[in-house]
């Protein structure tokens, strides 16, 4: 079973529209896959986290008791970076870590990557051929 450390939350935002599109627990190919669609113009923006970082614990709200201040509730860098944005989505995600770790949930096949909103298949042989050489134009400096 993979862990959390080799999984990877991805946010696109594609050109022309407000809403962004999230891409929970994906694994290296597909960000390299999504990685190529922004190099070559299709997506806007691209932020990449990993899944682990994301699960870490941070301080929610403080409150004063007898002059000391407290920690009162606490959650997950997840809810944190993804509630800024919508309401209750990183709880949504949260359950969907936890049933990734018991082994209910993986949206990675050996085929390609599908959620509810998106399916992310593999490259064809002439996408993979225009990968590289888009990859070693970059390396020799002329993209």
């Amino acid at each position: 079973m993979e862990k959390l450390n080799s999984r990877y939350f991805v946010r696109i935002k594609h050109k022309g529209k407000d809403t962004a599109e999230r891409l929970p627990l994906a694994n290296r190919q597909t960000v390299l896959r999504v990685f190529v669609h922004f190099l070559l113009g299709n997506i806007h923006s691209m932020e990449v986290w990993n899944e682990e970082y994301f699960d870490r614990k941070v301080m929610g709200k403080k409150e004063r008791i007898n002059g000391k201040l407290v920690r009162k509730e606490g959650m997950t860098m997840r809810e944190k970076v993804i509630n800024e944005a919508t309401i209750n989505g990183g709880s949504l995600y949260n359950k969907l870590v936890n049933q990734f770790r018991e082994g209910l949930f993986d949206p990675e096949s050996s085929s390609c990557y599908e959620n509810e909103t998106s399916k992310i298949a593999r490259f064809t042989e002439q996408q993979f051929e225009d990968a590289i050489e888009l990859f070693t134009l970059i390396h020799e400096g002329k993209f």
